[in-house]
């Protein structure tokens, strides 16, 4: 988190921060570090001798990065990496053709919760790869959480889609970097975005 957030960010404990109005602190707790519970259940898994697995991920410094950290961090349970590494587009299009077991990337944000769990784990989702349906369960649990506008009666759905992911640790969020922004006080007009992608419609500079 030190490393690649300049300490500035938040652990990952799930797909949303907890300062986001749907955080659900129950899915966010049912993963607690622990390295000797993970190296006991690999090796219940039938895979005392570790797992190799073909890691995707992008090639700009800080993913690089990243997957150094996630390799070593899981090196120390028993698992090994083969690692593809290319552009952004060339990385997504290896993911999409069915190249690797992991794919290390970014995440950008939604303009709803639902947008994020839906398009990594709906059966048919842009980024599910293998078009598998994780769960009847968690594809119930995402329809409900859209079903209605209000955010209270939201809550609780979007409460059971996180706890579901978590149990089935369909991804592993590693940190939520903040969104940085430097620029010259002539410079006017700038206003950051939810999906963490700048647009420059409006600046201008001011003589």
């Amino acid at each position: 988190n030190a490393v690649v957030t300049a300490q500035m960010g938040e652990i990952g404990t799930g797909m949303l921060p907890r300062r986001h109005w749907a955080f659900d602190a129950q899915a966010a707790a049912r993963d607690p570090f622990d390295p000797d519970r993970a190296k006991a259940l690999v090796a219940e898994a039938g895979f005392a001798n570790g797992i190799d697995l073909h890691s995707v991920h992008y090639s700009d410094q800080l993913s690089v990065q990243r997957m150094e950290i996630l390799a070593d961090m899981l090196g120390k349970v028993g698992f090994k990496f083969k690692e593809s590494v290319g552009s952004i587009a060339q990385a997504n299009q290896w993911w999409q053709e069915g190249t690797g077991d992991i794919h290390l990337s970014a995440w950008t944000g939604r303009p709803d919760p639902s947008f994020t769990y839906a398009a990594l784990f709906l059966k048919d989702a842009v980024y599910n790869a293998g078009h598998a349906e994780p769960s009847p369960a968690l594809t119930q649990a995402i329809a409900e959480s859209r079903a209605v506008d209000d955010i209270a009666a939201r809550t609780a759905p979007l409460a059971q889609v996180q706890r579901l992911e978590r149990d089935a640790a369909l991804c592993a969020p590693l940190a939520f970097e903040p969104e940085v922004v430097l620029h010259a006080p002539k410079v006017k007009g700038y206003v950051s975005n939810l999906i963490g992608k700048p647009r420059f419609d409006d600046v201008y500079l001011d003589a």
